[in-house]
């Protein structure tokens, strides 16, 4: 685990073309800051990297306890993440096939939920909330 392996370099750059295309923020390569120049990753960039990297690299340890590490360290990503609010109410009268066609040119643009939600409401595709009714 402390060397990187044979055409990892590779698919780093692929995962990395792969998550921007899904609008998930990452680098291009993960191997652009670690291991640059080298095939050694743990070369004392963070600590705790490289420690979890030399006791992952220890002989004789089980699929559970890598298994027990990625769902931790799964939780406190997700711990991160902010909540997806609802969508509001389409105002089903403005979807014509003109303004629908029109938001393509668009699409490229929006990179979060609720900036689509925006466009939408400028476009005059959302109903409109009530401050009065809490909305």
């Amino acid at each position: 685990m402390a060397r990187r392996p044979s055409g990892a370099r590779g698919t780093a750059k692929e995962l990395g073309t792969f998550l921007g295309s899904v609008h998930i923020r990452a680098v291009a390569d993960v191997y652009q800051n670690i291991a640059k120049n080298s095939d050694k990753l743990d070369r004392g960039n963070v600590a705790e990297f490289d420690d979890f990297l030399r006791w992952a690299s220890e002989p004789g340890r089980r699929r559970e306890e890598f298994e027990a590490v990625f769902d931790y360290v799964a939780a406190r990503v997700a711990a991160t993440a902010r909540p997806v609010l609802p969508m509001p109410a389409l105002d089903l009268s403005s979807l014509t096939f003109s303004a629908v066609v029109g938001l393509d040119r668009y699409q490229g643009e929006v990179e979060r939920v609720n900036a689509f939600v925006q466009l939408l409401g400028e476009k005059g595709l959302v109903a409109k909330r009530d401050p009065a009714a809490g909305g």
